[in-house]
């Protein structure tokens, strides 16, 4: 580990343990015992233990009782399922993603669905004075952002549901929806457009269209939108979600 400096009293030692322990295993055949994890690891072997124990349960760690050897679990495929999966889709989003904002002028959004968040996977920034960015990584609300009514509208009900339980819908401001009612409302008017709006709903004076990019199994994995003052996409709205639609179905046509 690097020196951290001044920013050692963030170091959470069990957690960096935790992480370290994960890496002993070089592939999904690598089996090791306690002893041998407790030893590569250099920590306790009641340290060792109870790391593995919770990695266990959380899935990413698998327990062979018979040889008492421990493999990696589950939820490291999931994991890296869904990064290959979603660099898959930047890789062929991308060249849509420009042609848009080369055409529009307007910033151009890649958004994935993980658990219960959406976030920006991808961005292709305008290069106007005046524009909406946000940064690779950022979350976007799912009642507000139209990437994230986007993705909602088109997921399993048992999955909608899931993710309406114990929803708390944050007003951003006065367009905000704020209720579960018009939440649901709002993603019915999505399925049947084929496209979802954010009318200054996260952000007074900021305007996004955005269209679903499906999965093999028709579900909105991912969303592609365009972003900007609410004055200048709205006066192109027509042709941006004709050409947002005809991209989205380009990506998801490319995908499969």
């Amino acid at each position: 580990m690097k020196n951290l400096g001044s920013q050692a009293k963030y170091w959470v030692p069990i957690l960096g343990h935790a992480i370290r322990t994960i890496e002993l295993f070089e592939d999904a055949e690598t089996q090791l015992t306690l002893q041998e994890i407790s030893a590569r690891a250099d920590i306790s072997r009641s340290s060792a233990f109870r790391i593995l124990f919770t990695l266990e349960r959380l899935g990413y760690i698998t327990k062979d009782a018979d040889a008492r050897k421990y493999h990696l679990g589950p939820r490291i495929a999931e994991i890296a399922h869904r990064v290959r999966a979603t660099h898959n889709v930047v890789q062929v989003a991308r060249p849509y993603m420009r042609e848009l904002m080369s055409q529009f002028s307007e910033t151009v959004n890649l958004a994935a669905l993980q658990g219960s968040e959406v976030h920006y996977v991808d961005i292709v920034e305008s290069a106007r004075a005046l524009r909406m960015a946000a940064d690779v990584g950022a979350l976007a609300p799912l009642h507000a952002s139209a990437v994230g009514k986007t993705v909602s509208a088109f997921l399993p009900e048992e999955s909608m549901q899931a993710l309406l339980t114990g929803k708390r819908f944050r007003r951003f401001t006065r367009n905000t929806i704020t209720t579960r009612t018009a939440y649901a409302k709002a993603l019915s008017r999505v399925r049947q457009q084929g496209y979802a709006i954010d009318n200054e709903e996260v952000e007074r004076g900021a305007f996004c269209i955005a269209a679903p990019i499906f999965n093999g199994d028709g579900h909105a994995t991912h969303a592609l939108s365009i972003s900007g003052p609410a004055h200048r996409v709205r006066t192109q709205s027509k042709p941006i979600i004709r050409d947002l639609l005809r991209a989205s179905a380009a990506i998801t046509r490319d995908l499969r």
